[in-house]
């Protein structure tokens, strides 16, 4: 599974009303001010954050961008003067985000930033995962090439998705693209050690995993051979002995894996 599949992961998980890179005219007219007022402005991986923008005028559309306005996204309705809309981070680090808003008469507002700072707090970091079996190990997933050719054997990838906020003016979630690994070529050692791609992830949430053959993007072939292509997993039943190691196995499917952790302390 990598960005392409069912889970097989697809890009495109982004909710994008508008994406323009083009000039703004309207800030050739008067702009008017704007607050930007977040909840916090340092928060936990994988949880949700307010952020309202208030403006002692009428606002009629909210424009937002995470790249300075080289792309953004727009919502347009009557928001009065004052809208909380919602944030989810997923990765940690520093995240700033650019707000403007407009008025009637496509007047647009001056720009203020905020900047949030994603911490692991309470999050555990994945740090590897070993693909034990699946369905056709070893076997022929390259039916092109004989049996005697290692090319024959499936090119393994793997990929997660977390549940995450759908956009910010919704209150919805859905399991969007998080991460997707390199391709062990003909088999390889199906081991990925993950401890310098900072993959933090809550806890008590679930995160859905699959597999794929990936030869030449975007074909691929899902190694969890069954209707869904992806499995769901979680660790609450090991919130107390907090496993370095746990081993997920679904006979149904012939799959197993090994995921490596480091717990907070």
């Amino acid at each position: 599974m990598i960005l392409t599949l069912p889970l097989r992961l697809k890009i495109g998980f982004l909710f994008i009303l508008i994406a323009s890179c083009s000039p703004d005219n309207s800030q050739e007219k008067e702009s008017f001010a704007i607050e930007v007022i977040p909840s916090a402005i340092t928060i936990p991986v994988d949880k949700q954050i307010d952020i309202t923008i208030a403006s002692e005028t009428d606002m009629n559309g909210i424009i937002f961008s995470y790249d300075n306005f080289a792309t953004e996204f727009e919502y347009y309705s009557n928001y009065g003067t004052s809208k909380t809309i919602n944030f989810y981070f997923d990765t940690v680090g520093s995240k700033t985000i650019y707000f403007k808003a407009t008025k009637e008469g496509n007047i647009s507002s001056e720009v203020k930033t905020v900047t949030i700072n994603v911490v692991s707090d309470q999050a555990v970091k994945l740090t590897g995962l070993q693909l034990i079996s699946f369905t056709n190990v070893n076997g022929s997933w390259d039916p092109e090439f004989p049996a005697t050719n290692p090319n024959h054997l499936a090119d393994v990838v793997f990929g997660l998705r977390k549940n995450t906020l759908n956009n910010p003016f919704s209150t919805g979630y859905s399991y969007k693209y998080w991460f997707s690994s390199t391709v062990k070529t003909n088999q390889g050692d199906l081991t990925w050690d993950l401890t310098n791609e900072n993959l933090y992830f809550d806890p008590t949430k679930t995160l859905q995993i699959g597999f794929d053959d990936q030869d030449n993007l975007p074909a691929s072939q899902p190694l969890i051979t069954d209707s869904f292509g992806y499995r769901t997993i979680g660790l609450n039943n090991y919130m107390v002995t907090k496993p370095s190691e746990i081993t997920f196995s679904y006979p149904e499917v012939d799959l197993e894996f090994k995921i490596q952790l480091e717990w907070p302390n």
